[in-house]
């Protein structure tokens, strides 16, 4: 594969996403690629988040004037216009850089439903290879192929250290989070060993604006939420020192996490409430347990009994490379 990127110029246009942006990136300019990266959003401040997804139409102008700066920098000497998602894009800017890049392959890949993006179902006949990671999309619209996420090769060389805490949760206390780690919590046979919750709120107006309206966090304390979030060497060791992780998908999707794949990296028995991982070529009931959103049940012996290796072709696959490979189509 490293013959395949080496020289080639990929234009790469993407939103920030817990610096997995940043290790694409990375990863492609080691295989020799030379990468010009653009945010998909024309701010990360959390306002203009906001006003993208509730407000679209009070952004359109400054999204316009964003990336017609992007088109007007471009030389059209592309080899690949590789873009993620396509939350903000314009369709007639795409149809431009199309024009200006006459040569390149347009590759498209999502990690997130298509129903939650409405920019890009517009957009799906421009591309000459798309990819999602939601097996739903890939099955009911035309031209997409289905792809789950990838672990970076850091999962796969964590270290085998001592194991500290039992069951593991890191994430964003979005949708029912909170409420589920609070049922789990309660559910979780005791073994020896504390759990390890870490849930996070971008802000401290956020967590109150939660507990005046959001039923789940009217008991909750202050002191259960972190409004920093965990770096990457951080969820590394946490997860390093963890017998089992705890990871829940947005209740509005079905496709399965990056935090799904990463534990197939690090070779971490997992527990889930994506009932849709029972699909995958991973999956194997020693390693994962499904349980209800509603009514959580663990089975203590999963706790105690040892993760079952999988086959190395998996590990391939799922890694970072093997998700280039796949999305960037290079032959075996």
């Amino acid at each position: 594969m490293e013959n395949f990127f080496n020289g080639k110029k990929i234009l790469f246009i993407a939103p920030a996403f817990f610096g997995y942006e940043r290790e694409i990136k990375k990863r492609l300019e080691e295989l020799g690629a030379h990468v010009d990266y653009h945010d998909d959003r024309p701010s990360t401040s959390a306002w203009s988040k906001f006003a993208i997804r509730v407000m679209p139409r009070t952004q359109q102008q400054a999204i316009h004037r964003y990336f017609s700066v992007l088109l007007d920098g471009n030389h059209g000497n592309y080899d690949f216009v590789f873009i993620i998602k396509m939350e903000c894009m314009p369709a007639d800017i795409l149809q431009a850089l199309r024009d200006k890049n006459a040569k390149a392959k347009f590759i498209y890949y999502s990690y997130d439903s298509v129903k939650n993006n409405g920019n890009f179902r517009q957009s799906v006949g421009q591309f000459d290879s798309a990819f999602t990671f939601d097996d739903q999309d890939a099955q009911t619209i035309p031209g997409i192929r289905l792809r789950p996420l990838f672990f970076l090769n850091e999962y796969r060389d964590l270290p085998r250290t001592d194991i500290g805490y039992n069951v593991t949760f890191i994430g964003t206390a979005h949708s029912d989070r909170y409420a589920l780690v609070k049922k789990i919590s309660a559910a979780l046979p005791p073994n020896g060993k504390p759990n390890f919750f870490f849930l996070f709120i971008p802000s401290v107006v956020i967590y109150r604006l939660k507990k005046l309206f959001v039923p789940a966090f009217f008991k909750s304390k202050i002191s259960e939420f972190s409004f920093t979030p965990m770096n990457k060497a951080q969820v590394m060791e946490a997860i390093a020192k963890s017998n089992v992780i705890l990871d829940f998908q947005h209740p509005n999707q079905i496709g399965l996490t990056m935090r799904t794949i990463e534990m197939v990296g690090a070779r971490k028995k997992l527990i889930t409430t994506n009932q849709n991982v029972r699909k995958y070529d991973f999956y194997r009931p020693e390693n994962i347990a499904v349980i209800d959103r509603e009514t959580p049940q663990i089975d203590p012996a999963f706790l105690t009994t040892p993760y079952v290796d999988l086959p190395a072709a998996l590990y391939d696959k799922y890694s970072i490379d093997g998700w280039l490979r796949d999305v960037f189509s290079v032959a075996p």
